[in-house]
């Protein structure tokens, strides 16, 4: 029969950390302003059908994209990325006023 070693359990010579009290934040308008994304915010300033006809825009050009991918008429892999995501983002932005965590805009033009 074979022998069997245990490995010890390592030990760390670090003494432990202690918890500090979490710095308090300032108060946000909505919870993605600290990263300052300018396409967002434009989005943010839409009012609800707008933000609808955005989101119905983004989804009809996705759909002419991927076709013509599938087609071979194009080969626009960053259109389509880029695409998804300001879709994305319609779509948390229109989910967050639904929740009533995000502002509704008033833009007018």
């Amino acid at each position: 029969m074979a022998k069997r070693t245990m490995a010890k359990a390592k030990t760390s010579s670090k003494p432990a950390k202690t918890k500090t009290a979490a710095k308090p934040q300032a108060a946000r308008s909505h919870a993605f302003s600290v990263r300052g994304n300018k396409s967002a915010e434009k989005l943010r300033n839409l009012s609800s059908p707008e933000l609808e006809h955005k989101w119905r825009e983004l989804q009809d050009q996705l759909f002419r994209l991927k076709f013509q991918l599938r087609m071979g008429q194009t080969e626009s892999l960053k259109k389509i990325r880029g695409l998804r995501r300001d879709l994305a983002r319609v779509k948390t932005i229109a989910r967050g006023r639904a929740l009533g965590t995000e502002p509704v805009g008033t833009e007018k033009k």
